[in-house]
Parts: C-alpha cells; structure tokens; sequence
C-alpha cells in the first residue's frame, strides 16, 4: 500500500453500510487464554489486524521453541504484544529477547518488569533501563503478591492477569499510580470470567488463585473503538446516517462510551437487533471539558472532531497518550495546528480554542501511527482536498478503513503522487 494518499470529501449526505473489523483487543486476549489453557480456551474468530497476527505468530515461536536461544521475539511497535508476551515469557521456560521497533524502544516497560522480578522472573533489560528490549530466561514462578504502577498502562495489570491462573500461588496484585485505561482491564477480567477463571477486582487491585481455564468457545466482537472513527466522520458532514450490522450496545468494551461522548458533537445512536444506527440530528454543544483518562483510544476522533466543528474545549486526564505507538498528546496537536487549528497542550490535556488559519494546501503526517491517521481522514470535510502520510498504519488495527471511507462517498486517490 502507498503510504500517502489524497482525500477529498464526498456528498453532502454521508449514509452507508460499515462493516466494522473484530476487535484486536479482545482477539489478542483471546490468543493468550487459548496458548495458556493449552487449547481449552477456543477463540471463534479473530481480527485480521496485524497486531492480532503478530501475537499469534510469536506464541507460534513460544511454542515450538529453537535450538538457538536466545529466541528472538520482535513485537515491532505492538505495545499490546510486547506486554502480554513479557509476562508469558517470562513463564515459559527457555530464554527469549523481546525486542521491537525504534518507537517500541522508547515505550516504557519498568513497571510490569518490576512486578515480574518481584514475583520471581528472571529479566534483565538488553538497553536501557525501564525500556526494550528485554533477556527473559523463562521458567515456573509461583506467583504471591506483587504491587503495580498502572499510571501508563493498564495493559502491564491485564498481563499480569493473564498469566495469574497458572502461577502456584495465585496472584493478589495492588495498584499504584493514577489509574488509566481501567474498563480494558475490566474486559480482561470478564473475559477470564467467561473462561471459568475467578477474579476479584476492584479499583485497587486484583487476586486472582491457581485455577484451570475451562473447555470453551468465546467470540470475539465488533470493534468500537473502531467505530468512533465513524462518528468522526458523521459529525463533521453536514448530515447523514451509517449502520454498522452486528456490533452490540451490551458488549463487554468500554468504547462503546463513545454513544454519550459524540452525543455532545449532535451524534444519535439507535440501537438495532442487527446492529447500531448513528445518525446526524442534533446541534454540537457550545463548548465540552471532558476526562478520558479511561478512554484513551477515543481522544484522537473525538478532539478532531472538535476541532472541525470549531467547538472549542479541553479533553483531560490522558498523560498516558504520551506513550502511545507516537506520542499522541503531541503529534495530534502539530498535525491540528498544521491544519490551522487553534491548538495547545499541557502535560495531561489538549485544549482548542476558536479561531483557524485557512490555507491552501495541507499535507498531513500521521507519525506511522494508525489512530492519528485515521482521525485525520474525516477533516477533509472541513478542509477540502487534504495529503495525509502514514496510510500503511492502518494495517494494524483497521486494514479495510480506507476502501471503506472510499465506499462511504469520499475521493481517495492512494497513489500519493
């Protein structure tokens, strides 16, 4: 795929079918219960993100071992991946090096290592300290209790669940740091649940027993997350409506939160037997403070869409976007102010102000990260004709997005030329 493309906006009514990808979050949780239980746990299907492709070609790799140790694990810039192998690695005997990409060496890691090596695991870090790569000499460790900082990630506690079924001892984990991110630990915990695994938790930690995962098949669902890119889109048309078959109000992801969050912006969701219906219908709010301290993956198309509908407002509580697959606190405000927004940020929040600076021509970089590519396509309804780089990204979590925005009425010419 060219990694540039050209998007002009379509018709004045944006009203299609999307059929939304399978969520990588639950698909790559899903993986590691079916690697652990050894095949108890059945995942029904499984996004086709590379993300979900990755982690399961590296349990593939855990699996069958090498002769020639240390084994090499490249997670590239899958922070998921990176974590959750971390923690069944360091389980698994043999010894692996967990590396990644230029931008995975830069995402810190420390806080899941330090619980680890408290609870017995041998790892030693290969760079620098607190960061990727990672020489794990895996082998049995019995668990106990261990404490967590979770102000980056909640991915290091859901890792560490994960893996807690299978350690002697169970695992009782206490929480330290400002919480983030805290219903995607909430789908680890339903989703073990559905498994047979019992798990106690609440704002303050987990405890977790030694226990057997159960003979079971659990699907995966439509993506949310996903979705929100699509209200983006809804909100900055001038009116419309799109239908998105089989994704499901009653499921178990936290991004479905994203029907209250662009009510504010004049989005309506009705929901279906057969799936959700958004529609156009409502006035934005004149002005939105919002904390997404727990949802950090609907920032990006929420304050885009902001921005294109000039409302002006601060979203706050996401420090943690700062250790993103870029640095998304960052990358999104200069590509905004690029685009002539009235943009600044501070070390936890991004703030808009009215007010634009009309140019010509905009030429966009989405920093190899496929959320900001994705929250950068819909403003082509407020900008006209925009460039955007970075369009491989995608591939990650949603490879479909761009024939989809195409098949919605937008003008994409992928030959970057």
């Amino acid at each position: 795929m060219p990694d540039t493309i050209d998007i002009a906006p379509g018709k004045a009514y944006l009203k299609g079918k999307i059929l939304l990808p399978l969520s990588k979050s639950i698909s790559n949780r899903l993986l590691i219960m079916h690697f652990l239980s050894h095949g108890k746990v059945s995942p029904g299907s499984l996004s086709s993100a590379d993300d979900t492709i990755l982690m399961g070609s590296l349990l593939r790799i855990i699996s069958s071992g090498s002769k020639h140790e240390p084994v090499i694990l490249d997670t590239q810039n899958a922070g998921t991946v990176f974590r959750f192998i971390t923690a069944v690695a360091s389980i698994v005997p043999g010894k692996w090096l967990l590396t990644g990409d230029e931008r995975m060496k830069h995402r810190p890691v420390q806080a899941l290592v330090d619980a680890l090596k408290d609870m017995g695991a041998d790892i030693e870090y290969t760079g620098g300290i607190g960061f990727p790569p990672s020489l794990i000499n895996g082998k049995p460790i019995k668990g106990g209790k261990a404490l967590l900082d979770v102000s980056h990630s909640s991915q290091y506690a859901s890792a560490l669940m994960l893996i807690a079924p299978m350690l002697q001892k169970g695992l009782e984990v206490k929480f330290t740091g400002k919480r983030v991110s805290m219903p995607y630990l909430q789908m680890t915990a339903s989703l073990m649940r559905m498994a047979g695994i019992p798990v106690s938790m609440d704002n303050n930690g987990f405890n977790i027993p030694y226990s057997s995962f159960l003979n079971t098949r659990i699907d995966g669902e439509k993506d949310w997350s996903s979705a929100a890119f699509w209200y983006e889109a809804l909100a900055l048309a001038q009116r419309g409506e799109i239908f998105f078959p089989g994704l499901k109000i009653s499921d178990i992801q936290g991004d479905r939160f994203c029907m209250d969050l662009f009510c504010k912006l004049g989005i309506n969701t009705v929901v279906k037997p057969e799936g959700v219906l958004i529609c156009k219908e409502g006035r934005p709010k004149e002005t939105v403070d919002e904390v997404l301290t727990d949802y950090p993956d609907l920032v990006l198309p929420f304050f885009s869409a902001m921005a294109g509908l000039q409302v002006p407002g601060r979203i706050q509580g996401i420090t943690h976007l700062h250790y993103k697959e870029s640095d998304r606190l960052q990358t999104l405000s200069e590509e905004l102010i690029r685009a002539g927004f009235n943009i600044f940020i501070t070390e936890d929040a991004l703030i808009l102000n009215k007010g634009r600076v009309n140019q010509d021509k905009y030429i966009l970089d989405a920093h190899d990260d496929h959320r900001i590519f994705m929250g950068l396509l819909p403003l082509c309804q407020v900008l006209g004709k925009i460039r955007v780089s970075g369009a491989s990204s995608v591939k990650k979590s949603y490879p479909d997005f761009i024939s989809q925005i195409r098949d919605l009425g937008f003008t994409v010419d992928i030959s970057g030329e």
